[in-house]
């Protein structure tokens, strides 16, 4: 924060004419102890500075120039009010861009800014600020803003305030400048038809020992597989379990030399608490994982609400279900050492980069 002092000498004529009119109905005031954030003017005569800039061609103070958002400004100070814009009887105040011609020809500043007085018994600042979050346009037409009535010069006055303490005081400013970086986001929802599932039966259950994948398929504009462990994936959750995972497989932006599959993934995770951290793409995915019973109907089913991403693309449960029951003949779950799984998808959001 740049903190200048002011002792008035010699009149300094205002750089523009032009300034947008604020009543008091359209801005906030409030009170706060932490000092303006980009400049403070700290005016040690008031009364003298007030008998100088009286004329009418000589009303406002102009301060030094200072840096605030990539740009340069003044403050333009009108210890007797703007009379050109109605301002008599307060304190007018405004921000201006200091040196207008070195911009490029059909610039736009769009800012959002805050005006400061000192209140010298309190130690606090009385805060004005556009309501409801107005943002101000500078370009090469309009380069000044700010409030004609920024504080009537009779509450300024008021030996009891504090604003005015020996006949000094000071002003502040904050100005943040809002800029288009044109980063972001766009989420897309995929809303899957209702029925919409993919199955998997898998044979030869018994004879299976080690971890196995399904073919992979489509929902929501993205490629997934089941993952399966036989006996459990014992890297997480032991054993006797029938364990059963949903893998996001197109959502990797590794270079080629660098590229995991989803089970040494998985390995990693468990056994180590890996993370991976290339750029990240995230998909949101609502799915049910199913075992079925192929007897009665009573399916056993989970559900998955899951953030997939580049770095965890992998969702499901070590403990799906255990094995006692998935072998039990009366579950109906293994029939003729056949399984079934299926998973249905009903949402599937993602954002930009990943469509």
């Amino acid at each position: 924060m740049e903190e200048r002092s002011y002792h008035p000498q010699l009149p300094v004529p205002a750089l523009v004419p032009d300034a947008t009119f604020q009543s008091a109905t359209e801005v906030i005031r409030s009170k706060r102890s932490i000092p303006p954030a980009d400049y403070t003017l700290k005016i040690d005569s008031f009364s003298l500075l007030s008998q100088i800039f009286s004329k009418p061609d000589a009303q406002s103070y102009q301060s030094d120039s200072f840096e605030a958002g990539g740009y340069e400004w003044r403050l333009s100070l009108y210890p007797s009010g703007d009379s050109i814009r109605n301002g008599n009887g307060y304190i007018s105040f405004y921000i201006i861009l200091a040196d207008p011609n070195t911009m490029p020809a059909g610039f736009e500043i769009n800012v959002s800014f805050k005006l400061f007085v000192y209140d010298h018994f309190q130690d606090e600042y009385l805060t004005i600020q556009d309501i409801n979050g107005r943002v101000r346009r500078f370009n090469k037409v309009k380069i000044e803003h700010g409030f004609t009535k920024f504080i009537s010069l009779g509450t300024f006055k008021e030996p009891s305030n504090g604003y005015l303490l020996n006949d000094s005081c000071v002003f502040g400013a904050e100005i943040f400048v809002i800029r288009n970086t044109n980063k972001g986001d766009r989420l897309l929802l995929v809303q899957e038809p209702a029925h919409r599932f993919h199955t998997w039966k898998i044979h030869n259950f018994s004879k299976l020992d080690k971890k196995i994948f399904s073919h992979q398929f489509s929902a929501g504009g993205r490629k997934w597989q089941i993952g399966l462990y036989p006996r459990g994936n014992q890297s997480l959750d032991g054993e006797q379990n029938l364990s059963l995972y949903i893998f996001l497989t197109d959502c990797f932006v590794f270079p080629k030399y660098f590229m995991l599959s989803p089970s040494y993934i998985l390995t990693l995770m468990g056994r180590y608490g890996l993370k991976v951290h290339p750029k990240e793409r995230k998909i949101y995915a609502e799915c049910k994982i199913r075992l079925l019973d192929q007897k009665r109907g009573q399916h056993m089913e989970r559900e998955v609400c899951y953030w997939f991403s580049t770095f965890s693309s992998v969702c499901g449960y070590g403990n799906f279900v255990d094995l006692k029951t998935l072998e039990n003949q009366e579950s109906g779950f293994l029939v003729d050492d056949s399984l079934i799984v299926q998973v249905t998808f009903d949402v599937v959001l993602a954002d930009t980069d990943s469509v």
